[in-house]
């Protein structure tokens, strides 16, 4: 009974899950800095990662995690291979972040130019104050400019119990994990324009 009620609190997971999808031919591009830190033991870090795309409210992403301990006693998770959301440009989502009993800052962060870093406008997408548990919603809005579509681009969660953590963070006490993010659309060009011939 306990197995079964794992398996059905890890379905919803399956949401982005990458595990039977052809992977965009194109690669990612490498993140300018990668989360480190000490031996430590915690159960620290996100326990889950939620996007939902609204009218009607429908869950995109709702990637399980587990913490430092369960994740191997790892302080950079790198997610890229096992989890990916399609967000469509101009589109306003729902994301929020769930993290165990200690209280944990949390930040998330969006590489919508796919140039490897997470300083660019827009990029942070989550900034919630600190606590325990379900971390309170927040909407962000894919700009409509400036972003790469149809590319696989970085999106990275990280948290830590002291200071708030920025997207280059080493949490001594937190995690840091890296997941897909696959844009779709893009404005039309103002200057497009049709020629008809009549024959």
């Amino acid at each position: 009974w306990g197995a079964l009620m794992n398996v059905n609190a890890c379905r919803s997971s399956l949401i982005s899950s990458l595990f039977a999808t052809a992977w965009p031919t194109t690669a990612m591009v490498p993140a300018t800095c990668t989360p480190s830190g000490p031996a430590a033991s915690s159960t620290l870090g996100p326990r889950k990662v939620t996007v939902i795309k609204p009218s009607p409210d429908t869950v995109i992403m709702n990637a399980m995690s587990q913490d430092y301990n369960g994740d191997g006693s790892l302080h950079y998770f790198d997610r890229t291979c096992q989890h990916m959301v399609e967000l469509q440009v101009g589109q306003t989502y729902t994301f929020s972040v769930t993290v165990g009993p200690t209280a944990e800052n949390v930040r998330a962060y969006i590489d919508y130019n796919n140039d490897g870093d997470f300083l660019d406008a827009n990029e942070t997408i989550y900034t919630p104050t600190a606590g325990s548990g379900k971390r309170p919603d927040a909407s962000f809005t894919v700009p409509l400019t400036g972003t790469v579509n149809c590319v696989p681009i970085r999106m990275r969660v990280i948290t830590n119990t002291g200071s708030v953590p920025n997207s280059c963070s080493s949490p001594i006490n937190g995690q840091a994990e890296d997941y897909s993010v696959l844009i779709r659309g893009g404005a039309a060009s103002s200057n497009a324009s049709v020629a008809i011939s009549d024959p």
